[in-house]
């Protein structure tokens, strides 16, 4: 099955879930995270905001970085400018993680874009290329048991796992996809560039990459 035809009948069953019910599967998936041993031990992690509807919601999470004393990177998507390298063709635009130091940033955020996310500001913080980043929390439209990835098919985290290392010269963070039970599908069609992921969480199960 096409990668295509997956994102539509995933997404075609997420737009009927209830707020409430993925409240509740958020909020498991919440306590899940905090119990691993790498956030822990982390200090910089990379979240992401929410779309309002049919993804896991990242402000409990976020509330909790912020209790625990750990610095908060949000993704902003940033403009490539002309004669920029691509890593996919046809690609016009990049991932950026900018740091947003405190809770009362955050809940003021702005839509921008065409998810119409939450983003920071372009000038807002610390980039997270500059700073190191210790664990990212990405977002995914279905994810497998062995901890492969399907996004929305720009590629922007792909390409930003990449970057890092290249920009660092370090290893890539820890990373952990989080998703709801509708999202868990048995296989997907992989290619050279994607990621594998070291955990998936679903609901109230994890899973750990194996190799």
């Amino acid at each position: 099955m096409s990668k295509s035809i997956v994102r539509s009948q995933i997404k075609k069953c997420l737009s009927q879930l209830s707020i409430d019910y993925i409240s509740h599967q958020s909020n498991h998936i919440a306590s899940l995270l905090l119990t691993l041993p790498e956030y822990q031990n982390a200090s910089k992690i990379a979240l992401y905001m929410n779309m309002p509807h049919g993804e896991v919601q990242t402000l409990p999470l976020i509330r909790k970085i912020f209790e625990d004393g750990k610095r908060l990177f949000l993704p902003r998507i940033t403009k490539l400018e002309d004669g920029s390298f691509q890593r996919f063709p046809g690609q016009k635009s990049y991932l950026q993680m900018l740091e947003v130091p405190n809770l009362s940033q955050v809940l003021t955020l702005k839509p921008r874009g065409v998810y119409k996310l939450l983003e920071p500001e372009s000038n807002s913080g610390v980039n997270g290329l500059e700073s190191g980043i210790d664990i990212v929390v990405l977002p995914g439209v279905a994810f497998t048991k062995d901890c492969y990835r399907m996004g929305h098919g720009a590629g922007f985290y792909d390409d930003y796992i990449k970057r890092y290392q290249e920009s660092t010269g370090n290893p890539r963070p820890l990373l952990i996809g989080i998703g709801l039970k509708e999202q868990l599908v048995d296989s997907l069609p992989i290619e050279a560039h994607d990621e594998k992921l070291d955990y998936v969480l679903i609901d109230s199960d994890i899973y750990r990459r194996s190799s």
